[in-house]
């Protein structure tokens, strides 16, 4: 460090600079005795260096432009008396040319003229008293330290906050400061209550380094000012008050307040300014630090109780020892007793001690620091293990070496090692196994891997994999190691044995046998007493198929695994059962990529493959082919009435006829559904495929039991001939289809060949379905109605809406041609929203015109009964238009009602909750169960039109129709007859006391405005 020191005593020049060549050989120093000489090497520093601040490190001298040199400064020393001027005037030079030189001063005097050397800029100063040469190398150091770091500081900019209410001192402020301290970035604000707000808007540290304030702000005053910031925001910046002459008493009161300096107005203040803003952020940073600092060290104690951690210390001049109370704990001896080496060296384990001691020997000899772990004997009596941490430090004389450090109890963690060790062994053999299983899909060697991997992670001489055999009773040594020749592959227990395999594979649990000797719960088997076995571990091997084996650890020392060595098995195991269920996955994969899993019949995929080869052969062979599709009638009655578990199991025995109707080369098989095909090969005529296709109809026309009940189907059958009726198999398929389509309209339990012809029946419905879906938006929809009528009065007393399709080329489509399609598509939810919502419009437009409105009935079909949100939707018409719900009346067919019975009556009462009239259709068509007739919340019963079409002349519909009446009665349900059509019917119906009657005897269906006209007229029955 090189020094420029200024000292007109040439006494005490010497004397200094004794005492650092004694103290601090580092320090040199270059002694000007006059501040003109001074100021002329300052000057020649300024021009061969200039401003910057560069590496301290001894450099040699540089020259100047006319040849003189001058030595590198780090620092000025300067006394502050000289018979030339005063050495503040070299402070000033060396601030106001910003060299980057600290400045410490040497003074006499007392602590103000400190202070105000302090304010002018000075880093440090030195006040000559007795001795004080021997703190003087400290204090250099320290100012040297200080001022780079503040230099450093200066790198990056110091915000500064000025309150200032005149335009001029801030617009001079912020020139003078910006030539002189360019790193101040100075922003200014003119009132209080601006700085309150401003310091509100935001964390004030993270924006602002400095407040400077002028004492004389308009509003409060500067004293209510500080308290508002510093008493009760707590402003944890520093503040310096600018003050004019005379004030000097209001900013020392302000100091008490929380400001950190004052300022005052006058010849060269804003000289000064920059200096006292650096000092007062300083002297702030430097006690947030110092607090850190003070959490710091709270923080260590706490810790160092927290990690019971000791601490000692050793003179190895005199022996002694310090210790605090946590080493007496340590060391199990009696606390405040006297501590020497030799004592530390008592409780030192006898096969550590050599090394212990070297170990503190190297360190003597270093200035520094090491680290050691050995054993003690706690109490001279029990093995801990310690790690000493030890530092050498010096004392103040020089020559007296002190070994310092801590303690601490390492027992627990030296025990852990070794498991953590093996632990982590084991942890990368499972790896390797898991990285093994994915690589290689070969079980077999797996299973003997799974082996090889047990010895080497638990280091013993035995290990099993056993086999689950197939039928579950018994175990096969699939795999091991250590056994006598002769073992491996053989059954070697029962699975109902009373050994430990069978309790793993019972309870899915693990188990550890200590000792078999003296072991009651489980009896070895014949391997384990004819090889000396003593304990065991096993776990089970168990995966997404259930359990497929066991896998075994086994030693001739009793008691030689533990929990650890279980979960090592389990991990080998859990990946062995998940390379097994990977290969079962694959395998079924392929499996199902081909056929079907219910029918165990090819799949769609394989019977087109097979198709493809059928037809190249054929095509060599100039041969015949035959495709036949089956579709099974009423299944989906089946279905839906019985359930589909009841359904799958129809599909099973189907399959089974099915594959009795074929020759061996032939293909049956499954696509989906309830849909079937054949691949007929080798045909010499195509008619031959008509045996096939009556053996198929005969076959399924037989009775079906499921779970004791008897079930009735039929098929309908369709075939196509390669290669007449295609050349591909898409085609052929495709055409097999639509021939047995058109079989079943003809049907059932049919069959049809395919003709040219049927393809245009299916583009025409391909294109009446394109029509319908925009039918709807295109309000193509209309709606007729149907009165019904009272057979005891002649009036109308409702009526039933009829969808009809006012198709814009067509014109009137029969319901007939596009309800199905509707049904099909799905379109029937929207267009049934439609329907409802129009009638109850309709029912609001006749109450609006005055007419007497009466109850409309819709029918609903499956699709739209099974929405979720029917209800909502219901209600919420219901709720806009403001009907009756009396007037509304929903018309459900008995199959639809008895598919899910149960969950028919649940929405039935949710339908019938709003007050809308429910009547059950088609009644005696279908299935109807009393019991569930009696719990459907139903108001009508309508009988269907084929039991009144000959109930004059047939005596058994007659009979039938006269029985509805009655049970409908018996209920408490209305009855309606539907299809009534002659006078005959009338009278028989009223005989026999039906309630109302609807069809074309009375009217057909009639478009709205002459239903309107209908009941202005009053129009009823004839003859009534």
């Amino acid at each position: 460090m090189k020094i420029l020191y200024l000292e007109d005593n040439a006494q005490d020049a010497d004397l200094v600079r004794t005492e650092l060549r004694k103290r601090a050989p580092d320090m040199q120093l270059d002694i000007a005795c006059t501040l003109t000489e001074a100021l002329a090497k300052i000057k020649l520093f300024e021009e061969i260096y200039g401003t910057g601040l560069q590496s301290t490190a001894a450099e040699p001298p540089s020259a100047s432009a006319d040849g003189n040199s001058c030595p590198r400064y780090d620092l000025v020393l300067t006394d502050l008396n000289l018979p030339d001027g005063s050495g503040t005037t070299l402070l000033a030079e060396v601030r106001s040319q910003h060299l980057p030189l600290p400045v410490v001063v040497l003074t006499s005097s007392g602590s103000e003229e400190a202070l105000a050397l302090l304010q002018a800029g000075a880093d440090d100063y030195v006040i000559k008293r007795h001795n004080f040469h021997e703190t003087l190398a400290l204090v250099l150091r320290a100012a040297l330290d200080k001022f780079h770091t503040e230099t450093s500081r200066r790198a990056a900019p110091l915000r500064v906050l000025y309150v200032e209410p005149n335009a001029h001192d801030i617009d001079l402020a912020k020139r003078e400061l910006a030539s002189i301290a360019p790193h101040l970035r100075i922003e200014s604000l003119r009132t209080a209550g601006q700085v309150f707000q401003r310091l509100e808007a935001q964390s004030p540290q993270a924006t602002v380094d400095v407040l400077l304030l002028d004492y004389r702000l308009p509003g409060p005053s500067i004293t209510d000012i500080l308290k508002e910031l510093c008493q009760v925001r707590g402003l944890d910046l520093p503040i310096i008050l600018i003050t004019e002459h005379g004030d000097e008493e209001i900013a020392r009161q302000s100091l008490k307040l929380g400001a950190a300096d004052y300022v005052v107005k006058g010849n060269g203040y804003l000289q000064r300014l920059s200096t006292v803003i650096e000092n007062a952020w300083l002297r702030a940073e430097t006690s947030r630090r110092e607090r850190v600092l003070l959490e710091e060290r709270t923080r260590l104690a706490l810790a160092t109780e927290a990690a019971a951690m000791g601490i000692w210390e050793w003179n190895p001049v005199t022996n002694k020892m310090i210790w605090d109370d946590r080493m007496y704990n340590i060391f199990g001896a009696r606390r405040g007793s006297l501590v020497t080496y030799e004592t530390w060296k008592s409780y030192i384990h006898p096969d550590d001690l050599a090394e212990q001691e070297a170990q503190l020997k190297k360190i003597s000899k270093e200035d520094g620091g090491g680290q050691l772990d050995f054993r003690i004997l706690r109490g001279h009596e029990t093995v801990r293990h310690l790690h000493i941490a030890k530092a050498v430090r010096w004392s103040t004389n020089g020559d007296e070496l002190r070994i310092v450090g801590t303690a601490i109890d390492i027992t627990k963690r030296k025990q852990t090692e070794l498991a953590i060790q093996r632990h982590a062994k084991q942890q990368g053999l499972i790896a390797a196994f898991g990285q093994q299983a994915l690589a290689n899909l070969n079980i077999d060697e797996l299973w003997d891997q799974a082996a090889v991997m047990v010895l080497q992670g638990l280091n013993v001489g035995f290990c099993k994999v056993l086999q689950l055999a197939s039928d579950n009773s018994r175990f096969i040594l699939k795999a091991g190691a250590g056994w006598k020749d002769g073992w491996i592959g053989r059954h070697i227990a029962a699975t109902y044995e009373n050994t430990q395999n069978r309790f793993v594979l019972a309870s899915h649990r693990s188990v550890i046998v200590g000792d078999f000797h003296s072991e009651v719960r489980f009896k070895p088997s014949a391997i384990l007493t004819k090889h000396g076995i003593r304990s065991a571990a096993n776990v089970l091997i168990s995966g997404a198929g259930g359990p497929y084996g066991v896998l075994g650890a086994y030693s001739r020392d009793a008691h030689r695994f533990t929990p650890s060595c279980v979960d090592f098995l389990q991990g080998l195991a859990n990946i062995l059962a998940t390379a097994i269920d990977r290969k079962t996955t694959e395998e079924r994969l392929t499996y199902l990529a081909q056929f079907d899993p219910l029918t165990e019949l090819p799949n769609r995929s394989l019977f087109l493959d097979r198709l493809n080869q059928a037809m190249q052969h054929a095509k060599r062979s100039k041969g015949r082919i035959a495709v036949v599709f089956v579709d099974l009638d009423r299944f989906k009655i089946v279905n839906d009435t019985m359930g589909h578990s009841m359904g799958d199991k129809l599909l099973v025995q189907v399959a089974q006829r099915l594959r009795q109707c074929v020759r061996s080369g032939d293909t049956v098989a499954r696509l989906g559904g309830d849909e079937f095909a054949f691949i007929l090969s080798s045909l010499a005529q195509a008619e031959d495929a008509t045996m096939v296709a009556e053996k198929i109809i005969t076959a399924l026309s037989l009775l079906f039991e499921l779970d004791g009940q008897e079930i009735y189907i039929s098929a309908s059958v369709g075939i196509s001939i390669y290669p007449g009726d295609g050349t591909d198999a898409g085609s052929l398929l495709k055409n097999a289809d639509t021939a047995m389509f058109q079989a079943k309209e003809q049907g059932p339990a049919i069959y049809q060949f395919y003709l040219p012809q049927m393809n245009e029946r299916a583009v025409a419905r391909l294109k009446l379905e394109t029509q319908l879906r925009g039918a709807l938006a295109r309000q193509e929809f209309i709606l007729h109605y149907q009165p019904k009528a009272s057979l005891i009065t002649g009036k109308i007393t409702g009526f039933e809406a009829l969808l009809r399709w006012q198709h814009p080329a067509h014109g009137l489509v029969p319901p007939l041609q596009f309800i199905s399609v509707l049904e099909d598509t799905g379109l029937i939810v929207s267009v049934g929203e439609w329907v409802v919502r129009t009638v109850c419009e309709q029912i609001r437009k006749w109450q609006d015109q005055g007419l007497a409105p009466y109850p409309i009935s819709i029918n609903l079909s499956a699709r739209q009964f099974q929405q979720q949100d029917l209800d909502a939707i219901i209600g919420k018409t219901l709720k806009v238009t403001d009907i009756d719900p009396r007037l509304l009346e929903f018309e459900l067919t008995e199959s639809v009602l008895m598919k899910e019975a149960e969950t028919a009556t649940n929405a039935l009462q949710n339908l019938k909750s709003f007050g809308v009239q429910i009547s059950m259709d088609d009644f005696g068509t279908g299935y109807s169960s009393l019991a569930y007739l009696k719990r459907f919340p139903l108001d009508v019963l309508k009988i269907d039109r084929t039991f009144i079409r000959d109930v004059t002349t047939d005596p058994d519909d007659a009979t039938i129709t006269v029985a509805m009446i009655k049970l409908a009665h018996s209920l408490g349900l209305k009855v309606v007859a539907e299809g009534v059509e002659t006078k005959a019917q009338l009278h028989f119906l009223i005989e026999n006391g039906c309630d109302e009657m609807q069809g074309f005897y009375f009217s057909r269906p009639l478009p709205l405005e002459t239903v309107s006209q209908a009941l202005i007229e009053g129009y009823r029955l004839p003859a009534f």
